[in-house]
């Protein structure tokens, strides 16, 4: 294969100092893969404030991204999206700042490959015309606001269908614009090749690469779950396994809460701690006797499931959580109600301490190299 220029337009640089999103993790193991196989990359986009880009990156500038640390910037990003027919998502990250920086990058030189990542960064397809055009696709959203919209009270719902129906004319703008979308997961190559994407790719993203010495430690919690709790699909699972499993579990059993957004569960359950953002997931997974999934919406493929899996501890996870993956090792439990949930944590946690690290995780990282390989 010869060496290939690839402009990658993300909405957010990964800040592994932080502790990143699944959507994090998933534009950086493509990079570095892509780079690994030998192409030159450049990762353009915005970084939260303080961010220092690092080598192949290009910061367009720094500023706040989650809703929830920027009400007033929401404000704003909201009035904007009514005014402009956009969806708010999108229009999170419309700015003057980003296009003059991609007509900069684009004069530069020549690039053999343009890769669009997140539906989100649909608003950049009339400056990208007539190149070699690649949506990166995490995940269907007009799917995802469709299933937040049937939860709620009214407010709720008209405000996700309004987001589902913009999201609908990205992805298809998307879908016809691009020379190939790729996704996740089987079933997302299928929606976009429906809506017309010329070729679909599937790529099994690999988990976190451990470290060669690294072994579980010894267990510091018997149950623990690790996620971005801030995030809509993963806190309504989060909220599930503490109304409806949490509560048949017995009270001697102790649980470990990883990952931002749940410091509103601070003190509501004696035997649940909830420790926010993590350094080291490796490590944390590493030093629980179980791992919990209790994933219950949500589409493409659940990044922390695939890093729960490479840890080598038992895992009890939702069918639901496990979307994508194929291969699961006998290590992995599957319970869809919340007693069959509590009933296999407790079934693990009588059995012996048990931690089996096999080649799961590198098989699947040697696919997914093979894979982004043939579609480049």
């Amino acid at each position: 294969m010869s060496h290939l220029s690839i402009l990658f337009l993300t909405t957010i640089l990964p800040d592994e100092g932080r502790g990143q999103s699944g959507g994090e993790i998933v534009t950086n193991h493509i990079v570095a893969a892509m780079r690994a196989l030998g192409h030159d990359v450049r990762l353009l986009g915005y970084g939260r404030p303080g961010y220092q880009p690092k080598d192949g990156e290009q910061l367009v500038e720094c500023r706040p991204i989650e809703t929830r640390v920027a009400p007033w910037c929401a404000m704003f990003w909201l009035i904007r999206a009514l005014l402009n027919g956009r969806a708010y998502s999108v229009e999170k990250f419309v700015g003057r700042a980003y296009r003059n920086a991609l007509s900069q990058v684009l004069g530069e030189k020549h690039w053999d490959y343009v890769i669009l990542d997140h539906a989100q960064m649909a608003w950049l397809l009339p400056c990208v015309q007539g190149l070699r055009l690649v949506h990166m696709s995490h995940n269907h959203e007009t799917a995802l606001y469709l299933e937040q919209a049937g939860a709620g009270h009214l407010l709720r719902r008209l405000i996700f269908e309004r987001e589902a129906c913009k999201m609908d004319v990205a992805e298809r703008s998307l879908a016809d614009c691009s020379h190939s979308v790729w996704t996740l997961t089987i079933a997302n190559a299928e929606i976009f090749t429906a809506l017309g994407a010329k070729t679909t790719v599937s790529l099994p993203v690999p988990p976190m690469t451990l470290p060669k010495d690294f072994c579980c430690g010894v267990p510091e919690y018997d149950i623990g779950l690790l996620g971005t709790w801030s995030w809509g699909p993963n806190r309504s699972g989060l909220d599930w396994f503490c109304n409806h499993v949490l509560p048949l579990l017995p009270k001697d059993i102790n649980i470990a809460l990883a990952g931002a957004g749940a410091d509103d569960l601070q003190g509501r359950f004696s035997n649940l701690s909830v420790l926010g953002r993590i350094p080291d997931a490796a490590a944390f997974l590493g030093k629980v006797r179980c791992i919990a999934v209790p994933a219950i919406a949500g589409n493409g493929i659940q990044i922390k499931t695939l890093d729960a899996i490479a840890i080598g501890r038992p895992i009890v996870a939702t069918g639901h959580a496990l979307r994508g993956i194929d291969s699961i090792p006998p290590r992995v439990w599957v319970a869809d109600n919340p007693l069959d949930f509590s009933n296999a944590l407790q079934e693990i946690l009588s059995l012996q301490d048990e931690w089996v690290y096999d080649d799961w995780g590198t098989r699947r990282q040697e696919v997914f190299i093979a894979t982004l390989k043939e579609a480049l």
